[in-house]
């Protein structure tokens, strides 16, 4: 066999190669990044309806707490009494998403008090209650839309007992479905996707209670895209996504993205599900335009091979052989790979190449793993992954037997520092509180941005008393500390520590009630859960 046609065999097979693994290097690599974009769109539905689930259950917590007060159960107050009394319930209510009303309804669905208007003696508009607590329910959510003005709204109903537990009235407070916006657009501004997301909230049996944009349809419709996500969510579990081809028989397929709350039988909002869809071009498109780039590259690195082959096939095999080897750990997910640029020729230059496009996909994935583990704005781990370290460590304490603790702190007034000054410098405020809790934390402990102006400390080897002396130190640095336009602000913190048998939700559950109490007493406070 002439030498010429044995440099063509050489050619022909290095090319093959050098293409079969890049391709593979290609698609590997592409599969592995749309996977993690699929799993930010996850993550961010899971966040969006765990901040429901959380507000229900704190406005339900809220609705049983007034119903237990002296003053609102006993039969001899007043008319007069009860409504002032729900009228400071509704002034001193949290900030974030308040009730807009609340009444007091006899059992015969008469209005007692109230927080707003004349309405004494109107008759309720939901026998459901009644119905609810004549067979021994305590708590029962509805909605309701009115017509015509369209306004829609959820409505949390506490049977009200007198001291010796026998039923005499029913607490019924107001919360707009229109406060379920604020829930949803920052987490979708992470993602500069702008109108093509759609966002509904379905409740177990595909009802619209909130959509952004078939506003219409809330409460009397049922969401078309139910029957898709009720299978998958059958076959998938609570979370998934669903790729729906295009009715009109282009290659314009659109993404839907599910999270069902499920909670407990007695939770409010159970079975509740958040859907978000958009179309997957614009879902995918950084990816497309990366795997485009990476699919040139290894073009590019093709010829330039089959080039050096043909002019120097014995001083090219072993590079290439090197570059085979290289691309094949690449398409495996190694991105620490390194050729040795031994020459200054060709191939000197194809390994060159070869070193910068890895160095560009290390750090173009780097970009993508600190997206998924890092708060965009505040520079603060997100969610996910403080979930994941929080895991980890409750794992560690459990098998070590080692002393965890956890910090709740919560911005106070933060809903009134973005109504006066803006959300820019609401922002600029989460940034710098971030800065000034870092400053003052070891290396070892971790801060994360536990959703809106909450951040949760997870602080390995520390005991609770130790926990609250921190929380207490940053408390004060907080309060010191001159912020941009606003000055001063405080945190309220609530601590808790590891104890046997404890997950994770555990210690953040009682972590979460001591914050609450710190709310509840004024605020600027730490309260330790012992």
């Amino acid at each position: 066999m002439k030498i010429s046609t044995k440099l063509l065999l050489i050619i022909i097979l290095a090319t093959t190669l050098i293409g079969a693994t890049a391709l593979l290097g290609v698609v590997a690599t592409a599969n592995l990044l749309e996977d993690q974009t699929k799993e930010k769109y996850i993550a961010l539905s899971t966040y969006a309806i765990e901040k429901v689930h959380r507000l229900f259950t704190r406005r339900a917590e809220d609705i049983a707490r007034f119903a237990r007060d002296r003053v609102i159960a006993s039969r001899s107050s007043s008319p007069r009494q009860k409504s002032e009394k729900l009228k400071n319930y509704l002034q001193h209510a949290g900030s974030y998403l308040p009730f807009a009303s609340i009444s007091f309804f006899d059992l015969q669905g008469r209005r007692i008090a109230g927080t707003e208007g004349n309405a004494d003696g109107a008759q309720s508009p939901f026998p459901a209650y009644r119905a609810g607590f004549m067979q021994g329910r305590s708590f029962l959510l509805e909605a309701s839309r009115s017509e015509p003005s369209g306004v829609s709204a959820f409505h949390f109903a506490q049977a009200v007992k007198d001291g010796s537990g026998a039923p005499f009235g029913v607490i019924v407070a107001d919360l707009p479905v229109e406060s379920l916006q604020e829930i949803v657009r920052r987490p979708l501004g992470l993602f500069k996707v702008g109108s093509q997301f759609a966002v509904d909230l379905i409740d177990a049996n595909g009802r619209i209670l909130f959509s952004s944009y078939n506003k219409e349809g809330v409460l009397r419709e049922i969401s078309q895209i139910f029957p898709v996500v009720q299978q998958a969510s059958a076959e998938n579990g609570a979370t998934g996504t669903v790729l729906l081809p295009d009715p009109s028989g282009k290659n314009d397929r659109t993404i839907v993205v599910f999270a069902r709350e499920a909670g407990d039988a007695t939770s409010p909002g159970r079975d509740w599900t958040l859907v978000i869809s958009l179309p997957e071009r614009a879902a995918l498109a950084p990816l497309m335009a990366l795997k485009n780039r990476l699919a040139w590259v290894f073009i590019a690195v093709g010829s330039i091979a089959a080039g050096i082959v043909l002019m120097l096939s014995r001083t090219i095999t072993r590079p290439l052989a090197r570059l085979s080897s290289a691309l094949a750990e690449v398409g495996q997910g190694n991105l620490d790979v390194v050729v040795k640029v031994s020459s200054r020729d060709e191939t000197g230059r194809l390994s060159a190449v070869f070193n910068s496009m890895v160095g560009e996909l290390k750090h173009l994935h780097g970009q993508l793993h600190e997206a998924a583990s890092v708060d965009s704005l505040t520079g603060a781990l997100n969610r996910k992954k403080i979930d994941e370290i929080l895991r980890s460590e409750v794992e560690r304490s459990q098998r070590y037997n080692g002393p965890l603790s956890l910090i709740l702190f919560d911005l106070d007034h933060f809903k009134s520092i973005n109504d006066t000054h803006g959300h820019l410098s609401g922002d600029d405020i989460l940034r710098t509180l971030t800065g000034v809790i870092k400053d003052n934390i070891r290396r070892t402990d971790y801060l994360g941005r536990w959703g809106g102006e909450e951040f949760l400390l997870l602080t390995p080897g520390t005991t609770l008393e130790q926990a609250a002396e921190l929380a207490d130190k940053l408390r004060k640095r907080i309060e010191a500390f001159r912020f941009p336009v606003v000055g001063s602000v405080t945190v309220s913190c609530g601590v808790a520590a590891f104890r046997d048998n404890d997950t994770g939700n555990d210690l953040i559950k009682r972590a979460d009630d001591a914050l609450y109490r710190a709310k509840d007493r004024g605020r600027n406070l730490v309260e330790v859960f012992g």
